[in-house]
């Protein structure tokens, strides 16, 4: 099942895990970003590969799947 057509957390942009270093340059260094994926894995990757590149960057623990608010 596509993790996105289950439901996203409002204003959240996908972006995949084999696309972020690629989409960097649509990033902002002075913003924080939190990262998000189903369990938090794939997330916790990405946030290891902005992090490397200066961003600031928090994982969300337990992804969606703990996730407790509204989805679109």
């Amino acid at each position: 099942m596509d993790e996105v057509a289950a439901g996203k957390i409002f204003g959240a942009v996908n972006i995949p895990l084999e696309s972020v270093e690629f989409r960097i340059h649509d990033l902002d260094k002075t913003k924080e970003y939190i990262m998000v994926c189903r369990s938090g894995g794939r997330s916790g990757r990405a946030t290891q590969l902005l992090e490397s590149y200066g961003f600031k960057v928090i994982n969300m623990a337990g992804g969606m799947v703990a996730w407790e608010g509204k989805v679109v």
